[in-house]
């Protein structure tokens, strides 16, 4: 109970702040600070002049609110928002205005806004940020560093602003807004805001335009060197996704229409002949060359710095492998078993990337289950890279387990210590902190059975 209220405390008074900075000019803050300290020496005021500043700036306060509270400009503002961006990359945009009224007063200023959430109890209890430990004692104790870093982080970036020229009577014209993400997912705007100060410069004029979209982040990305996970081919048990040019079946499973770059030996000449048009063969290979790239979502205590490292590793890997040849299953834990592919015929990086925006952690579960589901019935890979958030029993069986199967092993571990001076032999340990040098530099060659 004394948890949840507060963080309802936590509630207000953030609130409060954003409302406080929004309404006020940076010179209006000074001066309401100028204000209050006036009123309170102020209150005698046979001992000194401060009470009648405080009556100046109180009446200066009141002509700008006066001022200020008819500010409703008449703009229709549409958003176009770009279909992918990235962390850490600068995203740019445009947005179109357009002026509907008679006039348009000077000075104002376009906020985009991002929605937030509030943390609530379980939320905060189970996110564990290591920076409180470099934190003083009355931040640890409180926790309200923690929690506005929490908000600050669901936000997922810092909103872009732009200062608006005027516009005639039916203009329109379109302006670019650069925004860079600071988390993966997908980040929710919430509208507009337009702002602009009084005559006297102390108080915001505040209109805003409900104007809701979704915009997908993926995870960052490092650059690394090219992977050798070996193997070759082997057999599907149950085939592949249908394609014209990868496979060892001369089993057609259906025809569709020619596609640049398809083979002359896969045209069926008599479709064509009875359709007009080129008709080319599908074919279910059933010997592939297959790879697994596993992530590690799964743990008790997950620190959300090494899940967030974890994801980029991963990223990294799925656009460092080669897949014009074989075939990449993503394959992780979270509220269920997700199993993506690319390679020839099954998809690009680009699906895998959009299913690592997504990754979450899941402390309910175990290690164990993400263990038996890759290597139920034997899966058909030929090499496997695992990105895990530790290392323990749990892990080095499962690493032991997949040699033994004749499957080539490169286990990346990322954690929050720095590197050790003497790596293993089992796995190659990836700092967070320090994660593009690591990836830069990494030993790629797997464990071979």
């Amino acid at each position: 109970m004394v948890r949840a209220q507060l963080l309802n405390a936590f509630g207000r008074v953030y609130r409060l702040d954003r409302r406080i900075k929004e309404t006020l000019t940076p010179l209006g803050l000074w001066l309401a600070g100028a204000l209050l300290i006036s009123g309170v020496m102020g209150v005698n005021t046979r001992l000194n002049l401060a009470g009648q500043l405080f009556a100046l700036l109180l009446v200066m306060f009141l002509l700008g609110a006066l001022l200020g509270c008819g500010f409703r400009p008449r703009l229709r503002i549409e958003r176009r928002l770009p279909a992918l961006a990235s962390v850490g990359q600068d995203c740019r945009y445009r947005v179109r205005i357009s002026n509907q009224g008679r006039r348009m007063p000077s000075g104002v200023v376009l906020h985009d806004e991002l929605a937030e959430t509030l943390p609530g109890v379980a939320t905060f209890r189970q996110r564990l940020d290591p920076l409180d430990r470099q934190r003083n004692l009355f931040d640890r104790l409180v926790g309200y560093p923690r929690w506005l870093g929490m908000v600050l982080e669901s936000r997922g970036g810092e909103p872009p602003s732009l200062v608006l020229p005027g516009l005639a009577p039916g203009e329109e014209r379109e302006f670019t807004l650069t925004l860079t993400p600071h988390r993966r997912g997908q980040l929710h705007f919430r509208g507009f805001r337009l702002s602009r100060p009084d005559p006297l410069g102390l108080i915001n004029g505040v209109c805003r335009q409900l104007a809701p979209a979704r915009l997908l982040v993926l995870p960052r990305r490092y650059s690394m060197p090219p992977l050798d996970l070996g193997g070759g081919r082997r057999y599907q048990p149950h085939g592949g996704t249908p394609m014209a040019r990868r496979g060892d079946s001369e089993e057609i499973v259906g025809l569709r229409p020619y596609h640049p770059g398809d083979s002359l030996k896969s045209i069926h000449w008599k479709s064509w002949a009875r359709v007009g048009e080129p008709v080319v063969c599908e074919y279910r290979p059933e010997y592939l060359n297959r790879h697994a790239l596993v992530l590690d979502t799964l743990g008790p205590a997950v620190v959300p710095a090494v899940l967030e490292a974890a994801v980029s590793v991963a990223a990294s890997v799925a656009c460092g492998l080669d897949t014009r040849e074989p075939v990449v299953d993503l394959v992780f834990v979270g509220a269920h078993v997700y199993r993506v592919s690319q390679g020839p015929g099954y998809g690009d990086t680009l699906e895998l990337l959009r299913v690592l925006a997504g990754a979450e952690a899941q402390s309910e579960r175990s290690f164990e289950e993400l263990a038996r589901q890759l290597l139920a019935d034997d899966p058909p890979y030929s090499g496997c890279c695992l990105v895990l958030l530790g290392w323990d029993r749990a892990r080095a069986k499962l690493v032991e387990a997949l040699q033994q199967r004749g499957k080539t092993v490169l286990a990346l571990v990322v954690g929050l210590a720095p590197a050790p001076s003497a790596p293993p032999r089992d796995y190659r340990y990836l700092p967070a902190t320090d994660l593009g040098g690591a990836l830069a530099g990494l030993a790629v060659s797997g464990l071979r059975p």
